[in-house]
This record gives C-alpha cells, sequence and structure tokens, in this order.
C-alpha cells in the first residue's frame, strides 16, 4: 500500500491525543523538574552559607598572623627586639599553618563555586532535554495517531460512499503499519454482506 502523504487526516482526533499525552507528559517533568530544581537551589544556598562562614573562618584565623607581624615589628625604646627565639619559631610556625590554611580555603572556595554552576548547568540540561524529548514525543505520536486515523479515515469515506448508494468494487487493504487491522476485517465482511444483500 503507498504511503500516504497527509499526516493529519483526523486534525481533531489526532491533535487532541498527541497533546493530551503531551500534557501528561508535562506536568510529570515539571513536578521533577521541581523537585531537582527545589533541591538544587537547597543545595546552592548551603553552599554559599559554607564559602561564607569558610571566609570568616580564615578572617579570624589569619588575625593572629597579622598581630605577630605587628609584634615581630616592635622594637622598645632602645632598639632591642622583644621578641625571643622562642616566639619568633612560634610565629613562624603560626604563619606556615596560616598560610596552609589560605591555600586549603582558597581550594576550598573554587570547589564550591564549581559545585553552584554543576548543580545551575544540572538544571539547564534537563529543561533542555525535556524540551527536545517533548519535540521527538510530539513527532512519535502524531506518527502513530496517523496510524489509527488512516484507517478511520478510510473506512468513513467508504461509509459515506454506501449512504451515497455508491459501494465500493473493492475495499483496499490497509498499510502494513496501520491500526485497526482487525476491526477493519470486519468492517469489510459488513460491506460485502450489505453488497450481496443489495444485489450489486
Amino acid at each position: 500500500m503507498s504511503k500516504r502523504k497527509k499526516i493529519l487526516i483526523d486534525k481533531k482526533f489526532q491533535l487532541r491525543t498527541v497533546f493530551a499525552l503531551l500534557g501528561i507528559k508535562i506536568i510529570i517533568v515539571s513536578i521533577l523538574v521541581c523537585i531537582v530544581g527545589i533541591y538544587a537551589l537547597k543545595q546552592n544556598k548551603k553552599i554559599s552559607n559554607i564559602i561564607e562562614i569558610e571566609d570568616n573562618i580564615v578572617q579570624v584565623l589569619s588575625l593572629p598572623v597579622a598581630i605577630s607581624e605587628n609584634f615581630e615589628e616592635s622594637e622598645d625604646s632602645d632598639g632591642v627586639s622583644e621578641t625571643t627565639e622562642s616566639n619568633l619559631t612560634a610565629i613562624e610556625n603560626a604563619q606556615k599553618i596560616s598560610l596552609k590554611l589560605a591555600q586549603d580555603h582558597d581550594q576550598n572556595m573554587k570547589e564550591l563555586r564549581r559545585m553552584i554552576k554543576i548543580n545551575q548547568g544540572l538544571i539547564w540540561v534537563i529543561v533542555a532535554i525535556i524540551f527536545i524529548q517533548g519535540v521527538i514525543l510530539f513527532f512519535i505520536l502524531l506518527r502513530q495517531t496517523h496510524r489509527i486515523a488512516g484507517p478511520v479515515y478510510v473506512m468513513t469515506m467508504y461509509m459515506k460512499s454506501i449512504i451515497n448508494g455508491k459501494f465500493p468494487d473493492h475495499l483496499r487493504p490497509l498499510r502494513d503499519k496501520d491500526f485497526l487491522k482487525d476491526f477493519y476485517k470486519v468492517f469489510s465482511e459488513m460491506v460485502e454482506t450489505l453488497k450481496q444483500r443489495e444485489g450489486k
């Protein structure tokens, strides 16, 4: 059987079916996106709080180093340094620890910012996938409904012809992928029975 060129045979049935199924899909996906989005926003808020706390911790921990640097530079009136060798060692150790903390802090900040960007990116990827999926689903559903609407259209044309008193010589077969084949078989038998009764 040759292919029908017209996809929308029964616009009302096909579009209503397609949009009803798409509507259900959109509602379900919207709920999922909302759940994922709310979760990601909460995670981003927590990460932002961690960033702020980390900044505060590093600033507080760097205060002793700044104080020790001032202490190191302070001298008495005779020009003699007040710091002892043990104090210098303690100050150097505090500076090393502070430097390490600062490096760790910078690394943590970069990682947290990267996590925020990933969360935001994931939301956009999900939205894009949903949109693409919706478009693909639209055409798949349109094609599937065409396989129902096609046979219904053929039978409708035959019925109109019979109502006008014109019996078809023979009924054409449905396409291989059409649905309603069993129903069409019964319809064909009915037409043949009516033809015999009418003596045509």
